[in-house]
């Protein structure tokens, strides 16, 4: 038995020991963020003291709350005397004066999670939790509990280098450098029949990696390992003719974290590397057909048999007109 006002256990939905005792209606309540309790409505009693109306209520157990922040994750934890929330709003801020819309947060128990983001790293910004919940008399009012969080989020780690890299046969492993900066590498050896790809991130120092994962262009990612400060990716169904790019999430050197794109022209039969296929490259291609394939002539190995013949140089034919868009 409760007079007009009650708490509830989350869990079970039975009234716990939380008992004010108002002697008329309690219209309206809100939680301060310190788990008091404001109550307003007709009463002239309440907690045993004599109140008109309005009144704060102590609570025996504190509200404790975490506002976390990643690059790509915001979570809001509840605990102790936090209302139950109806819904939450994440917003952004750059001044803590004008906010913009992150998106709602979903529920897991008391806690609630907004992912998909992508929030900037090596600057300073503030993040806004609001949880909005009924209350009172006839559900008549509605409060807000709200939360801001200067954030930082350390640089992501240092990329060194990075490389396409196929094995020709028995000539060997070969790598076709990928710039990390300005205008892209291209890959111009065949994928095979499912379009293969391997990608390697070299950074300064050891890392871990959550995933990775193709954010640009039309390919996926089959597998990819992490040994030491080289991170290899593992690509499938990679179309020819695109600019692909694939990211890195999470990477966390133990100082830095963030996310890691690398970008990779793929164009079957540039051999020349100038983003478009050509006389140039089918006559370079010819040049160097029964030389032993090295690391000066690898790329006219477009279908990384380990040989250069006049298979490559029909296969770059047949792509002559194509070019980088």
């Amino acid at each position: 038995t409760r007079n007009r006002i009650a708490r509830l256990d989350p869990t079970t939905g039975l009234a716990d020991s939380f008992d004010p005792n108002a002697n008329n209606l309690v219209e309206s309540i809100a939680v301060q963020a310190d788990g008091k309790i404001l109550a307003g409505g007709l009463f002239g009693s309440i907690g045993g003291q004599p109140r008109n109306k309005f009144a704060r209520l102590s609570n025996d157990t504190a509200a404790l709350q975490n506002l976390a922040v990643t690059q790509t994750t915001i979570t809001w934890t509840l605990s102790g005397s936090n209302p139950q929330f109806t819904r939450v709003t994440f917003e952004y801020s750059t001044d803590n004066v004008n906010y913009t819309s992150l998106g709602n947060g979903t529920a897991t128990d008391s806690n609630w999670t907004l992912t998909g983001l992508n929030l900037p790293s090596g600057q300073n910004f503030y993040v806004r939790a609001r949880g909005y919940y009924r209350s009172g008399y006839d559900n008549c009012s509605e409060s807000i509990t709200e939360s801001v969080r200067n954030a930082f989020l350390s640089e992501a780690p240092l990329l060194t280098s990075a490389f396409s890299r196929k094995v020709h046969g028995g000539a060997g492993i070969f790598d076709v450098p990928l710039p990390l900066s300005g205008n892209v590498g291209i890959e111009c050896r065949s994928g095979g029949a499912t379009n293969d790809y391997q990608m390697i991130f070299n950074f300064a120092n050891p890392v871990t990696v959550g995933s990775a994962s193709v954010t640009s262009g039309t390919g996926s990612v089959s597998s990819f390992s992490v040994s030491g400060s080289q991170v290899t990716v593992n690509l499938t169904g990679v179309t020819n003719v695109q600019r692909i790019t694939v990211t890195l999430f999470n990477v966390n050197d133990g100082t830095h974290m963030g996310n890691v794109p690398l970008s990779m022209g793929v164009l079957v039969g540039d051999v020349n590397g100038n983003a478009v296929v050509n006389a140039s490259d089918v006559s370079l291609t010819k040049s160097q057909v029964g030389a032993p394939v090295s690391g000066s002539n690898f790329r006219e190995d477009v279908n990384v048999n380990g040989t250069i013949s006049s298979t490559d140089v029909a296969l770059v034919k047949s792509k002559v007109g194509t070019a980088l868009p």
